[in-house]
């Protein structure tokens, strides 16, 4: 068990290009018998590149998205080598804006690491549906964690909290679905911050 915090700063250079670089760090050993230790591990560095914007109730909006991690870090957190990743992203609205989206990606995750396959297929679907009080409803299915030896699939569910185009909170829940090793449960929340454009 580990209590894990990434940052993952962002900035869109152009309409087309937004470029991430950033990692997480945190405790693992949460529940063994000895004390927790603390960790890190990282750089994530990811570039989207986006081909058509999503426009609700018109064709759908697509992105490729192209990233590695290095195997630096220490505490568990760290990958047992390099890895990149590398999928399309389809986007679908409906009626207005983030009143009704499914997202859906596939793509090919890699990793050079003994003990490990160096290439999986990975695929997933979510929806976002808006309720009330701009609170919405998020759902997500997935599979292909390169980190997971084995095929796997896990789900997660929560709610998204837009208070303006600044500032969003997310909160979820999830775990293991399929497979030849479920991945446990977990609890995660987000903090989305965005500022006004810098140039």
């Amino acid at each position: 068990k580990s209590l894990q915090h990434w940052i993952l700063p962002a900035v869109g250079p152009t309409d087309w290009l937004e470029v991430t670089l950033g990692g997480v760090y945190g405790l693992s050993g949460l529940g063994d018998s000895g004390a927790p230790s603390f960790a890190f591990g990282g750089p994530v560095a990811q570039g989207k590149f986006l081909l058509h914007e999503s426009v609700p109730n018109k064709p759908p909006g697509f992105a490729i998205v192209v990233g590695g991690i290095t195997p630096a870090g220490r505490g568990g957190f760290e990958s047992p080598g390099f890895s990149g990743f590398s999928y399309l992203a389809v986007t679908q609205a409906f009626i207005k804006e983030d009143d009704f989206l499914i997202h859906a990606n596939v793509g090919v995750s890699t990793l050079a690491a003994a003990g490990y396959a160096p290439a999986k297929l990975t695929w997933g679907i979510g929806t976002q549906v808006e309720t009330v009080y701009d609170i919405h409803l998020i759902g997500e299915l997935f599979s292909g964690d390169p980190y997971v030896q084995g095929a796997s699939g896990a789900c997660q569910a929560g709610i998204r909290v837009i208070f303006n185009e600044h500032l969003q909170l997310d909160a979820t829940i999830g775990g293991g679905l399929f497979g030849d090793a479920l991945l446990p449960v977990w609890v995660s929340s987000g903090l989305r911050v965005v500022s006004h454009e810098l140039f």
